[in-house]
């Protein structure tokens, strides 16, 4: 993971920081390419370097075709990149919870933003999200 000396994540290639100059207005953008092009690793930042993360309420969803994509690529590459950032991970309900700002060294447990992960395997798993109100989604 591109994380320098002082803890902060940098865009690896010239598509992410083109990606990152769309202005948070912009409903919808595209990101796409190859094996290999940084998609996943910008989605899986975006809430962080836009500061989402530490708000109360914000939910980010990280959409994978199945299960086992989430579990055997994502969340190991999330435990590099989000405990960096005080994240705590529920592994039954699949989400990382960051802390607040004013959280930070405190020990309380985490009440910021939640970053999801989830999947639409089967036409009926589209129904799991149901009712969730979700700010930012990211299917990858």
């Amino acid at each position: 993971m591109p994380f320098n000396e002082q803890n902060e994540w940098k865009p690896n290639n010239s598509k992410q920081i083109e990606f990152l100059r769309i202005p948070v207005t912009v409903k919808e953008a595209l990101f796409g390419g190859g094996a290999g092009s940084g998609k996943s690793e910008l989605l899986l930042m975006y809430a962080i370097v836009n500061g989402w993360h530490n708000q109360s309420g914000f939910k980010q969803v990280f959409m994978r075709r199945t299960h086992g994509e989430i579990k055997r690529e994502i969340i190991p590459r999330t435990r590099m990149m989000y405990t960096r950032l005080g994240g705590k991970f529920n592994k039954s309900d699949m989400v990382w919870t960051f802390p607040r700002e004013d959280q930070y060294g405190s020990g309380y447990e985490p009440d910021g933003g939640m970053i999801w992960f989830g999947h639409c395997e089967n036409e009926n798993d589209v129904h799991i999200y149901d009712g969730m109100e979700i700010n930012l989604f990211t299917p990858d």
